[in-house]
């Protein structure tokens, strides 16, 4: 009878443990498919906290976070003048990787500012490293089974197609920075 209650009563512990593990909340980053461009700029002047042009001067990826004084602000609670701290999610596009001038998107999670996940933040030097920018990855190689003989050498994106594809993410920021002025 002994025996019978101790096995109940590991199994109960078991169980509980189980359910607990599985109860916590996970965290994944899987970006939703992309919003046509101006839904996105829509939704993230729509949703953000924050949003203004700064200088990023310290990246502290260790502590996941950046310092960055605004240079102009588009929407904000408060007057901001001073350099302010930004968490950054170091999992999630975009990140911030890189001091220089950005337009930042960001929101308020438990008390802490963090770049919208998944947002349209990105950088005035390097605006098509934003997910909206980027060009879609090479093909794969060759299946070994196939029946025509092909020689697969790297796959590289032209440079006149990345040059292109950056020009129309620069103008691309251009008109976002337009529109937050215009609804200033």
């Amino acid at each position: 009878m002994k025996n019978e209650y101790s096995n109940t009563l590991v199994f109960k512990l078991f169980s509980i443990c189980l359910l607990l593990l599985t109860s916590i909340n996970g965290y994944s980053c899987q970006c939703k498919s992309k919003l046509p461009l101006d839904s996105a700029r829509y939704d993230e002047i729509l949703n953000s906290d924050l949003i203004f042009i700064g200088e990023v001067i310290e990246i502290n990826i260790e502590e996941n976070y950046s310092i960055i004084q605004p240079i102009e602000v588009f929407k904000s609670d408060q007057v901001l003048k001073e350099p302010i701290k930004i968490n950054i999610d170091i999992y999630c596009e975009p990140i911030i990787y890189s001091k220089g001038k950005w337009l930042i998107y960001a929101s308020f999670f438990d008390d802490r500012l963090m770049v919208n996940v998944c947002g349209l933040t990105r950088s005035f030097k390097k605006p098509d490293e934003n997910r909206y920018f980027q060009l879609p990855p090479p093909p794969p190689p060759p299946s070994p089974k196939d029946t025509v003989e092909v020689t697969y050498t790297e796959y590289k994106i032209p440079k006149y197609i990345r040059l292109e594809n950056r020009k129309t993410a620069i103008k691309e920021l251009e008109k976002e920075v337009e529109i937050l002025r215009e609804n200033n």
